[in-house]
């Protein structure tokens, strides 16, 4: 092996070790958006009925009431859906865009208020992202 080919493995190599780790979520690792309106994604499965049952009323409310839906997920690891290296705010944003939450394909002021709840169990955090719609008044 020529020092110019071993030169090229090695660059390859750490090329493809790099983009493992550069922290993006790769297309089609977030699962897609649920077709019905249900609004708890519990893929960690450590909700209990009575916990999804008063998550799924005030979610109810918030959606009557104010055309806001908030969304509850509920994960074991991140990686497990392709976020390596990122933090928790930037993986529910993308989460957040990949759904298309509070969008409604609406074009009226306040389409995008939608609110997520992602929790990462393993990693014990928690982060909730909302909609551009909700401005940064605050």
């Amino acid at each position: 092996m020529t020092f110019r080919s071993a030169f090229l493995a090695t660059a390859a190599a750490l090329a493809l070790v790099s983009s493992a780790f550069a922290g993006l979520v790769r297309t089609g690792e977030i699962p897609p958006a649920p077709a019905s309106q249900d609004f708890i994604s519990d893929f960690a499965r450590f909700l209990s009925p009575d916990a999804k049952s008063r998550i799924a009323q005030a979610q109810k409310t918030a959606f009557e009431t104010y055309n806001t839906p908030i969304i509850v997920v509920t994960i074991n690891r991140m990686s497990d859906y392709g976020a390596v290296g990122v933090s928790i705010e930037d993986f529910a944003r993308q989460w957040f865009n990949k759904w298309r939450i509070g969008t409604l394909d609406a074009k009226e002021a306040g389409a995008n208020k939608g609110i997520i709840l992602l929790v990462s169990r393993d990693a014990r955090r928690a982060r909730i992202a909302l909609g551009a719609d909700w401005g940064r008044a605050w």
